[in-house]
């Protein structure tokens, strides 16, 4: 008997690099959600409704396939109405699974309900620039999981993975009145908007999200670093 995983323990970390997880989240938006009928709030993810057509059974088919293999932490369930009716497709998973589904999938930020919320303060790659070459004291902090820290980071960040804020940043982070800046993979990544809101509701007073993240940050031909994960001062 195959051992049941606990997907709550798995990290929301997309296996696909960065530039792939973007053209595949804007292909999914065009080719598959475009097409929902209904999407129902679940507690731990989203239940969508699609036509029964047979295109849309091989795609929701191949979606949940190549989902399997780049998001583990996904559980994917797909239930077809009788008489060749609609075709639901649900996503779940662990905490923080519903802005992934926004972000990267769905093409958004957040509900409508939750537009209430303020967004958390940008900061432009040049403007971060202009403040590393200046030596203004500034953390930087990579959310994403320490496989792709150790491959290639920004200059002197440290690694606090977006599902390890609460229990890292206590001690990595101690200032929390320190000028924080936060990145991931590139735009569509959800996981530095997910850190810096979960820093601010932390105390954190002075945090901003680098939204382009590591890839805009490789396109402009910026210097990187590699190896195992600094400590924060």
């Amino acid at each position: 008997m195959t051992p049941e995983i606990d997907t709550d323990a798995l990290p929301i970390a997309c296996s696909l690099e960065a530039g792939e997880l973007a053209k595949r989240g804007a292909a999914i938006r065009r080719e598959l959600f475009a097409a929902v009928e209904e999407r129902r709030d679940l507690a731990d993810g989203y239940a969508y409704r699609f036509p029964g057509s047979d295109e849309l059974t091989d795609k929701l088919l191949a979606f949940a396939a190549a989902e399997r293999t780049c998001c583990a932490f996904f559980r994917i369930e797909l239930a077809f109405e009788p008489g060749l009716g609609p075709i639901w497709l649900t996503l779940r998973g662990p905490e923080g699974i519903k802005e992934f589904i926004h972000q990267v999938f769905a093409g958004e930020t957040r509900d409508a309900e939750d537009s209430n919320v303020a967004a958390v303060p940008k900061i432009t790659r040049e403007e971060l620039k202009a403040t590393l070459d200046r030596g203004d004291a500034l953390v930087i902090v990579e959310a994403l999981p320490e496989m792709y820290y150790r491959k290639t980071h920004l200059p002197g960040a440290i690694n606090i993975s977006v599902e390890h804020v609460d229990r890292l940043a206590p001690r990595l982070l101690p200032d929390t009145r320190a000028q924080i800046v936060v990145y991931c993979a590139n735009l569509p990544c959800p996981s530095s908007e997910m850190a810096a809101r979960r820093l601010i509701e932390l105390g954190y007073t002075n945090v901003r999200e680098y939204a382009e993240g590591k890839q805009d940050w490789l396109e402009a031909g910026y210097s990187t670093e590699r190896g195992r994960a600094a400590q924060a001062a």
